[in-house]
């Protein structure tokens, strides 16, 4: 990537951020050297700390980056969750998307090398959510099904008391074993399995909160 980037700060920011990205992914947080990621990024090694202040800043801030990209990139159908009689299809729809981003590929090497780096550095598990599982990993979809589950309690079709803590379940119901079979995305998992889980994942959920008279 050698060169001197285009000027303008957000343009060496954000040389930096893939520059760093690629240099966690590849050496692991301990080893990534700031001036290897200055040199790969074209800037100064200055540059770098005016940006990011010190690698762990960097760090985190590559962490947030890949989140929000795959969280803006992410696609909700606002047609789902909407007819009582197409409940577990529309969950098990919605199951196999939120996979996608679970198991999207830079989010779960990122994943990994937290885990990895935690024992070594568990400040960094602490700031960024406990390994990748929390709240800031899908916001936007998560916040979808949140409203989604309270609308449909207020109509009586389901039973959500707690519509956040029920929509993080749901998340859990798919994260969990999708990141079992695919060794926390190392091996992406096919269309078929995503949707087996997901449609596991529905079942459960509506035997959980599913109105009864």
């Amino acid at each position: 990537m050698g060169g001197e980037v285009p000027r303008g700060l957000p343009a060496k920011r954000a040389a930096v951020m893939r520059a760093a990205q690629e240099a966690f992914i590849q050496e692991g947080y301990g080893g990534a050297s700031i001036d290897k990621i200055a040199a790969d990024a074209g800037v100064s090694k200055q540059t770098v700390y005016n940006h990011f202040g010190d690698k762990q800043r960097l760090f985190l801030a590559v962490v947030e980056a890949a989140r929000a990209e795959v969280d803006a990139q992410s696609v909700v159908d606002d047609s789902l969750l909407r007819s009582p009689e197409r409940l577990e299809r529309d969950l098990t729809t919605l199951g196999t998307e939120l996979l996608r981003v679970v198991l999207d590929e830079r989010v779960s090497a990122m994943r990994r090398l937290l885990i990895a780096e935690s024992a070594r550095h568990p400040e960094l598990n602490d700031r960024c959510g406990g390994g990748g599982q929390g709240k800031g990993t899908i916001p936007r979809v998560v916040e979808w099904l949140t409203l989604r589950l309270a609308l449909l309690t207020v109509q009586g079709v389901l039973h959500v008391p707690d519509p956040e803590e029920a929509a993080s379940h749901f998340v859990a119901l798919l994260s969990f074993p999708g990141q079992q079979q695919s060794n926390y995305g190392a091996q992406p998992l096919t269309d078929k399995q995503m949707e087996k889980l997901s449609r596991s994942a529905a079942d459960i959920f509506l035997r959980a909160y599913r109105a009864h008279d």
